[in-house]
């Protein structure tokens, strides 16, 4: 019998991380729609280490590479009312390796829409639409009969999950 091996948080010597965030916003006052705001993040990462259990050279856990999102704000200041969508591309499956199991999980984009009016007395009340079209989730989980290391797959599950639209209806204000 070889060593008796544990997993836990550190487990990994070293590893390396690069990348670039970049921001932008443009107001749309040109398109004739005034108090409207246009913004777009896109991050760039790129990150190595090699599985203490498997050897093979792999992203870090929490490394989803290149994501981005656009989010559109219109603020009509002569109704008090606001509306906007924000889109989220979360970038490439995410990686997870222990010495049981080994999991990807895949994020599809999401968008959501909200519309908000300001009320008499402090009050606001806001509609929120999150999930619009499901955002769908895919996550493949490797179970091994001993560890990674062994090799000797115990059973492999595919989830693929369809997030259902989710409504809001918040009223705010101070009571």
């Amino acid at each position: 019998d070889g060593p008796v091996l544990f997993s836990a948080l550190g487990n990994i010597s070293s590893a390396r991380r690069s990348g670039a965030e970049l921001k932008a916003s443009i107001r749309l006052e040109k398109l004739r729609l005034r108090n409207a705001l246009l913004s777009v993040r896109y991050k760039y990462q790129r990150s190595a280490v090699q599985d203490p259990f498997t050897g093979a050279r792999r992203r870090l856990a929490t490394d989803a590479g290149n994501d981005y999102d656009v989010v559109f704000r219109h603020d009509l200041t002569q109704v008090a009312a606001s509306y906007g969508f924000s889109y989220k591309e979360l970038g490439d499956e995410l990686v997870t390796s222990d010495l049981p199991v080994l999991t990807t999980l895949e994020i599809k984009p999401t968008l959501e829409v909200f519309a908000e009016k300001k009320l008499q007395h402090g009050l606001a009340l806001r509609v929120e639409v999150h999930n619009i079209g499901g955002a769908q989730h895919i996550q493949n989980r490797t179970l091994y009969a001993v560890n990674a290391i062994d090799g000797t797959v115990l059973r492999r599950d595919y989830y693929d999950e369809q997030r259902s639209t989710r409504y809001t209806l918040r009223l705010r204000g101070r009571f």
